[in-house]
């Protein structure tokens, strides 16, 4: 498998991301909390020729876990503003995040954790391996911050099994 299979044009607009938040790389929070800096954030990155693969959103909020697995451990009428979630770039939300999706999982861990490898591996993409190394860092730490997220809103939900 090609380790970065962007185009050159994506991978030039995700450094320029990623530079242009160097400091704040990752944003964490409901979903809702996220709406309106990923609204600006998209909003920064419009002048990038209708930012990745031509949609005109470049930051996207993902349910870290996936909105799919915190419907099926959490409650099936979850509302989309629940759950813990992170700010990516679009790109990466399109194809290489969901795994999650696919595999049906004892409790919420076990989904959140599949989850976070999912968004680990995205850094790998980064074909800059000095910026790589940035982001994955960052990643990391923000990702320890979900967790603790998902601790602090879903307590009862993280070791309990699917008795369903």
């Amino acid at each position: 498998m090609e380790k970065n299979p962007l185009s050159i044009q994506e991978s030039e607009q995700i450094a320029q991301y990623f530079q242009e938040y160097k400091d704040q790389k990752f944003v964490m929070g409901t979903y809702k909390d996220l709406k309106k800096i990923g609204e600006a954030r998209n909003e920064k990155f419009q002048h990038l020729k209708g930012g990745i693969n031509g949609k005109t959103e470049f930051t996207v909020r993902h349910h870290v876990g996936t909105q799919a697995n915190n419907r099926h451990f959490i409650a099936h009428d979850i509302h989309p503003d629940a759950g813990v979630s992170i700010l990516i770039p679009k790109i990466w939300h399109e194809s290489f995040v969901h795994t999650a999706n696919n595999y049906k999982f004892n409790n919420l861990r076990e989904a959140l954790f599949w989850s976070i490898r999912d968004l680990r591996n995205c850094a790998l993409r980064i074909s800059d391996p000095v910026l790589q190394n940035e982001v994955r860092q960052d990643l990391n730490t923000a990702l320890l911050e979900v967790i603790r997220l998902n601790k602090v809103h879903f307590s009862e939900y993280f070791q309990k099994n699917l008795t369903k």
